[in-house]
């Protein structure tokens, strides 16, 4: 399994608990809970 994706699980659940504002794990970015969004 990928382990970017187990970290991106795990990151958004601790985000929405704890964040009222952006965050972004690995390589993924997520704003207000609501867009995701891929870097490059």
């Amino acid at each position: 399994r990928d382990p970017n994706s187990t970290l991106g699980n795990i990151c958004l659940g601790f985000y929405l608990r704890k964040y009222s504002i952006h965050m972004c794990c690995m390589y993924i970015c997520i704003y207000e809970g609501i867009d995701i969004n891929i870097i490059m």
